[in-house]
């Protein structure tokens, strides 16, 4: 079901059907002893007693109980129009146990098994079409010992000889190597490399040493290969046997940023065999001196003669004695000892009776339709490969859980935290599922992306019609990789995604967690007219260690605790990027009319570039202002921060405007925002040579972001803009209940909106939600609102909020329903803002136009007060600093009791004009300072970024309009007035009138040395006062750990180091040894640090010692020795248990 928005796109066409797959009630591995192996070819494969045995399970097992079961091992369809076999299908065996009934000794079965790589024969073109498996090259069976009989190979009907006789078959060949990946992006993989410079190949020959082509006989050569030139087109002749068959021409590259990687060409061409054996050739004629091509795959389809010489076993086929009603005789040579089985039905294929003439090997079967066979021998056959034993396990009857969590068997102990954090908070029902399971269920074990697919479309599918039962949210618990098939034993790919088709063109090329939300039956991801809709809300946790997993969920759990609570979460921050004619302003400013319009709550703070000084230097243009102002920001706390512009997965904007080194210096840790990035790339999850910044963001730090709505490719600005506002759309609106929505739930209606809206569905995909979509952002569902002013009921326009006068509102927080909250007990936060200012834009490059837009930014009051059973009231003056202009004025709330939260607006009261009230005060504020601590002691020695810590004081309240020229809250480091620094932005009332307030900055590097800092505030009749901090700074060149544990410990494999420092760290080196207990080392692992601002370091270890030997069980020492960039050496000991 897609909700309304189906609508739209079948409009007449019915909305609900029956599910057209049938499920079991209880998968197979539920019960039995079972036993895992693989196979990476077409075959027959043999189990002997002594292959059970090794395996661990039962001697002398009766032979009737024994069981295999997989599919195959091909890739399974990506459509759900297409049927697929559920659970584990059983495969018929041939069992040869003596006859004694029990499987011993000397006994085997034998069992077929087509591949991880198919030929799909089609019977409409009568060709067969090469079927590659992307994610994996092997199948895999599972043998069951069990009490129910299982299926047994039986012969096949004998036929008559027929007149006509078969001695040649229909061969085909398929040469694909997978060596390189242009774009890192997309399934397909290219292979053998030309080159027309010096020290490449620019010919290359192929010998496909294949016996028995028939001379004379029609062959097929299908080939496909990509080039890269530059002015002149790549030619590339493809021959048989030294002869020309076509030419393969892929056409320049113009030097593009949005052009393929490479071009492609596909051609056929056919002929008739001539010589002796098959080589295929392939030589690179250059269009230009660095031109360059590679081979992706080419197919041969020939005749060849049914010939056993030398072979262990042969599979063929034959088109030619397809006719209806027809029978044919086949003869094999060189058969003495082979068997043959017709494994046209893989699951339950026929033993067919032979005869032998001489050792021509014959047998006879009906022809009106195409038959797969293969002769082998049975004393020459391979055994599959022993994997293990698998445990018992039933997702067919895991229930109809609200989310589902699909976590790596190492982080499964954090997944399932955060499920009893959804269970105890939300009443959400989850499921912890490993990947492997899904495999072992859907895919036959094969790591299939659409196996987690089809694992949810059950669920969805079993829940009918009732939307209640349906599962809502699926959370990826790991990272991915678009390397699925891993050589490494350092996986990387733990909880994959699924890639695209194309992997040349990078606007077309991507990776999307989305495929695994198309759930109905007819939805296909390759289809576009319609694009399928999305049918649960998805996200994903993309940690690739374990200690990035228990930082993620930390994050989630703290932020929904009291300490995260705060009136930053009625901001939204709008950060836009210059240049390219204004566009990403104009963005920028859409979204901004948008939450005015439709959701005013919100206090929206704009940062565009283009309207800061830009800096020009060696690295190329910056923005200091800017950088200081989103970390301002980010510290002061937003709930959404949203960017528009250029970017990729190391920063944001040419000009460097946020990076990783930024983001570790943020102390937001309390105060995470949803980060929403409309640019380019900026978290590509699967690319495992790197870790994006968008991925550091979430589950690299303890601070950053709570997760982000961010790009994972290359996108177009233009439909970034669309789905951007479709977002912010849907997450600020309130359902019917007035609640929010859940992340998930958010993303998925603006995805379906802009889907059947737009159309854009590829750039669509490339956003992603890097985060759990069950949860919902710190959105308070209470609300604030004002009652009266000066005693009067406040309506449109009832009074004027003028220069000096005083003024008291009342006001009440009430319920999601409306009603009184009474029992309402805690304290409220109410901001007065002056009109909107209007700012232009600076036209810093030829390509960013001078603009005006409007900024709320001039803060007439901020004050802190109590609230007793819903109710409250304020006073405060209105500051002389005011535009005495009329206009409208913004009272915006916060308020909590320490378990839930309330905000509101109030828009009815004008401010302007000069008020009727005498001064009567003439004393600036009280004004005291400090750094690191209240009880520094002025003069004292301090580190080189002490926090600055400052109290004020004001019987009439601190003035914070900043309307008036040098009347804001600074601190002047040593007399340097151009760089005075203003602290309006964090100052916190500390009582109802702003009579008094705090403030917490941290400053700036500073030099060693003795500094002096000038403190200045003003009160609201612009009174101003005065304190002078003195502090002596000594220069820290020591590293100091604050941090240092490994998990797990105790250690079974594989442990992770991490550790924090405090200092001059970047520049420094991380040794850390494994010592035993007498203090030996017998393992070092270093690391560089190169990286300021970094809250935690990991060093993983193999558990392994220098040798790579693993280590006995017991307990062991790790020192790390820090070194810093200055030599100076810090350590810290721990002690770890090896088991």
């Amino acid at each position: 079901m897609k909700r309304w928005f189906t609508m739209f796109a079948l409009l007449g066409m019915v909305l609900f059907a029956e599910g057209q797959r049938r499920y079991a009630a209880v998968s197979v591995l539920s019960a039995g002893q079972w036993t895992k192996v693989s196979v990476d070819h077409q075959g027959i494969y043999t189990v002997s007693a002594a292959f059970l045995k090794n395996a661990g399970l039962t001697t002398a097992i009766p032979s009737a109980n024994i069981r295999i079961f997989g599919t195959g091992g091909g890739v399974l369809p990506e459509s759900n129009q297409q049927a697929i076999a559920d659970d584990l299908p059983e495969v018929a065996v041939d069992m040869n146990d003596g006859g004694d009934g029990v499987f011993d000794g000397n006994d085997f079965f034998l069992f077929y098994a087509p591949g991880p790589d198919q030929w799909i024969f089609q019977p409409t073109t009568s060709e067969f079409g090469f079927q590659k498996n992307p994610y994996s090259d092997q199948s895999f069976y599972f043998i069951n010992i069990g009490n129910t009989p299982g299926k047994r190979i039986t012969e096949m009907p004998v036929v008559s000889n027929s007149s006509t006789v078969v001695v040649e078959f229909d061969e085909h060949y398929r040469h694909e190597l997978d060596s390189i990946n242009f774009l890192r992006s997309g399934k397909e993989w290219y292979g053998e490399p030309f080159g027309t410079q010096t020290g490449k190949l620019s010919s290359r020959d192929f010998n496909l040493n294949f016996s028995g082509a028939v001379v004379g006989t029609d062959f097929t050569l299908h080939s496909e290969v990509v080039g890269r030139s530059f002015e002149q087109p790549n030619r590339m002749p493809v021959l048989l046997n030294g002869q020309t068959l076509f030419e393969h021409s892929t056409p320049p590259l113009v030097g593009t940023l949005l052009e393929p990687a490479a071009n492609m060409s596909r051609k056929s061409g056919k002929g008739k065999l001539t010589g002796n054996g098959l080589v295929v050739g392939y030589k690179l004629n250059g269009g230009s001196a660095s031109a360059e091509a590679w081979l992706n795959w080419f197919e041969l389809h020939f005749r060849r003669t049914l010939d056993l010489q030398g072979l262990k076993q042969l599979a063929f086929r034959d088109l030619n004695s397809v006719a209806p009603s027809s029978t044919a005789s086949f003869s094999i040579r060189n058969g003495t000892g082979f068997v043959v089985w017709d494994v046209s039905s893989p699951l339950l294929p026929g033993k067919l009776k032979t005869s032998l003439s001489g050792t021509d090997l014959r047998f006879a079967n009906e022809t009106s339709r195409l038959h797969e066979y293969i002769a082998f021998n049975p004393a020459q056959l391979e055994a599959p490969v022993l994997l293990g034993a698998v445990a018992n396990q039933n997702l067919h009857g895991v229930g109809q859980p609200t989310m589902v969590i699909v976590a790596d068997r190492s982080m499964a102990a954090e997944a399932k935290r955060l499920a009893d954090f959804h269970a105890q908070k939300d009443g959400l029902t989850s499921v912890v599922v490993a990947p492997e399971q899904i495999y072992n269920e859907f895919s036959s074990g094969t790591q299939d992306p659409t196996a987690i697919r089809n694992f949810m479309k059950m669920l969805y599918d079993r829940a009918g019609t009732d939307p209640a039962a349906k599962p809502k949210y699926l959370l990826l618990f790991g990272g991915a990789s678009y390397v699925y098939k891993e050589k490494s034993a350092n996986r990387k790919n733990l909880v994959p995604s699924y890639q695209s088709e194309s992997s040349l063109d990078p606007l077309a090329s991507y990776v999307t967690d989305d495929y695994f939300g198309y759930l109905d039956d007819n939805d296909n991801i390759n289809q576009n007219l319609p694009a399928p809709l999305l049918d649960l809300g998805i996200g994903r946790i993309p940690a690739r260690t374990i200690l990035q997993a228990r930082q993620g969920i930390d994050k989630i759990i703290q932020y929904h605790g009291k300490a995260s609570l705060g009136s930053w979460r009625n901001d939204i921050t709008l950060v836009a990027d210059d240049e390219d004619y204004n566009i990403h302003l104009n963005d920028a400013e859409y979204h901004a009319s948008l939450i005015v319009k439709e959701s005013p709550v919100w206090n929206l703070k704009k940062i565009y570039l283009d309207a800061f000084k830009q800096e020009s230097g060696t690295g190329g243009s910056r923005y200091p202002e800017v950088n200081a102002a989103i970390s301002r920001k980010i510290n002061e706390g937003t709930l959404i921060w949203n960017y528009s512009g250029h970017g990729s997965s190391s920063r944001l904007a040419q000009e460097a405007i946020l990076d990783k080194a930024m983001v570790g210096s943020w102390e937001n840790a309390s105060r995470l925002p949803l980060v929403i990035t409309a640019t380019c790339d900026f978290a590509p999850f699967d690319d495992p040579s790197q870790f994006s910044i968008g991925e550091d963001l979430f589950v690299g730090r303890s601070n950053g972001a709570i997760g982000l709505m961010t790009t994972t490719r290359l996108v177009f600005a233009s439909s970034n803009r669309i789905i951007n506002n479709h977002f912010f759309k849907y997450l600020l609106k309130r359902d019917n209940t007035n609640k929010y929505p859940r992340l998930g739930t958010a993303l998925m209606d603006s995805k379906n909106f802009t889907v059947v809206n737009s159309g854009d569905y590829i750039n669509a995909r490339k956003f992603t939600m890097l985060g759990d979509p069950a949860m919902k952002l710190a959105m308070p569902e209470y609300a604030v609102r004002s009652t009266t002013i000066n005693g009067r009921p406040i309506t449109k326009g009832s009074d004027t909020l003028r220069s000096l006068n005083r003024y008291t509102i009342e006001g009440e927080v009430i319920t999601p329903a409306g009603l009184l909250a009474s029992d309402f007990n805690g304290d409220v936060y109410p901001e007065i803002f002056d009109k909107p200012t209007v700012l232009k834009t600076l036209g810093n490059d030829p390509q960013s136009r001078i603009v005006s837009f409007n900024s709320l930014q001039n803060l007439l009051y901020k004050g802190k007060v109590s609230a007793t059973n819903g109710k409250f009231s304020f006073s405060f003056i209105v500051p002389k600093d005011i535009n005495f202009q009329f206009g409208q004025a913004r009272i915006s709330y916060y308020a909590d009791n320490g378990t839930y939260d309330a905000q509101g607006i109030d828009e009815n009261l004008v401010v302007g004009g000069l008020g009727n009230q005498v001064a009567n005060d003439n004393a600036g504020p009280a004004v005291m300072g400090y750094l690191n601590n209240v009880q520094f002691i002025n003069g004292s020695i301090v580190n080189e970024t002490p926090l600055l810590l400052v109290q004020l004081a004001d019987p009439s309240g601190i003035n914070l309009s900043g309307n008036g020229i040098g009347h804001e809250i600074t601190a002047v480091i040593d007399g340097n007035y151009r760089e005075t620094i203003v602290l309006n932005d964090y100052f916190k009332a500390a009582s109802m009138a702003a009579l008094n307030g705090t403030i917490q900055f941290r400053l700036p590097q500073l030099s060693e040395g003795n500094h002096k800092i000038l403190l200045k505030a003003w009160d609201v009749f612009n009174n101003s006062s005065e304190y002078m901090l003195l502090c002596k700074v000594i220069k820290q060149d020591t590293v100091k750990v604050t941090r240092l544990f490994n998990y797990p410990n105790p250690v079974y494999n594989s442990t992770l180091f991490s550790f924090s420092l405090e200092g001059p760290y970047a520049g420094a080196r991380a040794d850390l040894k494994i010592l035993t207990v007498e203090g030996q080392a017998v393992r070092t692992l270093s690391k560089a640090i190169n990286e300021a601002g970094l809250r935690s370091i990991e060093i993983e270890w193999n558990g392994r010692d220098e040798k790579g030997n693993r280590l006995g069980r017991g307990v062991y020492i790790y020192q790390l020795t820090i070194m810093s960039k200055t030599g100076k050496l810090t350590r810290k000991v721990q002690k770890l248990i090896i088991l």
